[in-house]
C-alpha cells in the first residue's frame, strides 16, 4: 500500500535525506520519496502503520500529515 503525506519543516536536501532515511527505518515500511520542492512524502509500506508512528520516528521539528491514500 502507498500513502502520501504533507511534511513541513524541511528546508534543504539534507532535511529530505534526514526524514527520508528516518521513514525507511520504521517497521513494514518498505520504500520513502521524499520531495522537499513539494513539502511531501510517499511512502510505500507492507502493513499501514500510523500516522503516530510515523511521526515519532522523525525529529520533532518535521510535522508529517496525511495528504490522500493511493492504491
Amino acid at each position: 500500500m502507498v500513502h502520501k503525506y504533507q511534511i513541513t519543516g524541511m528546508t534543504c536536501s539534507s532535511c529530505e535525506a534526514k526524514v527520508k532515511s528516518a521513514l525507511l527505518m520504521v517497521d513494514n515500511v518498505t520504500h520513502v520519496e521524499v520531495s522537499l520542492q513539494d513539502h511531501s512524502t510517499t511512502i510505500t509500506m507492507d502493513k499501514h502503520v500510523p500516522l503516530k508512528e510515523l511521526q515519532k520516528a522523525l525529529d520533532p521539528k518535521y510535522q508529517i500529515a496525511a495528504l490522500n491514500i493511493m492504491k
